[in-house]
């Protein structure tokens, strides 16, 4: 004789919109870091944005039974927005000379263009910030 197994409970619809709204974002994030620099900065508002929803979807599932491994993908996919909306949030100390660079590059023809758009970027930088190049 068998047993049956108690079905799963659904997930709370504060969860499930949640859990869209946290996935949007992070695809937008994805999307937009591929863009051109001026656009590029928008992962600082889209990865924010993941963080949020990340964040108040670790609540939902407070009374939930055996959502452990939902809060620790909630967990790292919010520590990866965090990871990249610091980095976006870092990158606008250098937005002028970034900004120079993307546009360099969408001029640059060949390998040896590229090296010089790079090189360009590195004088720029060291020129306003106390920062070295790296080797």
């Amino acid at each position: 004789m068998t047993t049956s197994r108690e079905p799963v409970p659904a997930f709370p619809e504060r969860l499930r919109l949640l859990s869209h709204l946290f996935i949007a974002a992070m695809v937008m994030t994805w999307i937009v870091s591929s863009a051109p620099y001026p656009w590029r900065f928008a992962t600082v508002v889209t990865s924010g944005l993941a963080v949020i929803f990340a964040a108040l979807a670790l609540w939902a599932p407070a009374d939930m039974e055996r959502a452990l491994f939902l809060r620790m993908v909630y967990v790292v996919g919010g520590v990866l927005a965090m990871i990249t909306a610091v980095s976006g949030l870092a990158s606008l100390v250098m937005a002028p000379e970034l900004i120079a660079q993307s546009h360099c590059e969408q001029r640059a023809l060949t390998r040896i263009a590229l090296e010089q758009c790079e090189d360009e970027f590195w004088d720029a930088v060291e020129e306003r910030l106390p920062v070295t190049r790296p080797n």
